[in-house]
């Protein structure tokens, strides 16, 4: 019976565990914005997350401001390619060793209001949605995000430019529905925009399983920086 018991435990310690969100972030040669982007990750609200930091062979020492904050935070993860393989492939290179429930994606040099993951979390379980979308912040860094106008302004300009589904980043994905459907990145060596692409597979998938589970916040979390060091323009 002890063993048995035993098994019970770690089996359901392991499940109590797992992450509720999965952030994953591939890193390049992000320079100063690095230790931002990193900072408004480990500060989010909800606590029980893991960042996996996927570094592909950065040439300015973002490697090392990488271990520097996996030495600091234990829910840091870091991945190391043996070759650039860019975005599309460091994506799924975390998506692959992910174990949260949901997927959230973070380029290396873009910064997150600190309750992106809780708000977004919560909101995804108390809907049962296969899917989360917010707004981008068009504000620039430091200045104070006003959600409500903010959100109205990106999600019509998104809209009339067709860019709402252009990005992955603002959004929230259920990591389970990805596996069930081998939903990854293309390899962005080869071919993009990758998170058009995905998000099209994401939502076929949706489509053919006649899922209506989407859920749009009326909140703006995510501030793409644009620095001219950001992760597409590094490659």
């Amino acid at each position: 019976a002890c063993p048995l018991f035993f098994c019970i435990f770690v089996i359901l310690n392991f499940f109590c565990m797992c992450p509720k969100v999965s952030v994953i972030v591939p890193v390049y040669n992000a320079g100063a914005y690095l230790r931002p982007c990193l900072d408004s990750l480990v500060n989010q609200t909800l606590e029980d997350i893991e960042i996996i930091c996927v570094v592909d062979c950065p040439t300015d020492g973002s490697d090392k401001i990488v271990d520097e904050y996996a030495s600091k935070y234990t829910k840091v993860r870091v991945l190391k390619n043996d070759r650039n393989l860019h975005i599309g492939m460091s994506r799924n290179r975390g998506i692959d060793v992910a174990v949260g429930e949901y997927i959230s994606l973070n380029d290396h040099d873009d910064i997150r209001d600190i309750h992106m993951c809780e708000k977004m979390y919560y909101r995804a379980v108390s809907s049962g949605a296969k899917v989360v979308f917010s707004g981008v912040s068009s504000k620039t860094v430091g200045d104070n995000v006003s959600s409500a106008d903010d959100y109205i302004e990106s999600l019509f300009l998104s809209l009339l430019s067709r860019r709402f589904l252009s990005r992955v980043t603002p959004h929230l994905y259920d990591l389970s529905y990805m596996n069930k459907h081998g939903i990854r990145f293309v390899d962005t060596k080869e071919v993009s925009p990758e998170d058009s692409i995905f998000n099209a597979v994401y939502f076929y998938h949706l489509y053919k399983d006649n899922e209506n589970s989407v859920e749009i916040m009326n909140d703006c979390f995510y501030r793409p920086v644009d620095t001219g060091c950001n992760t597409n323009l590094q490659y």
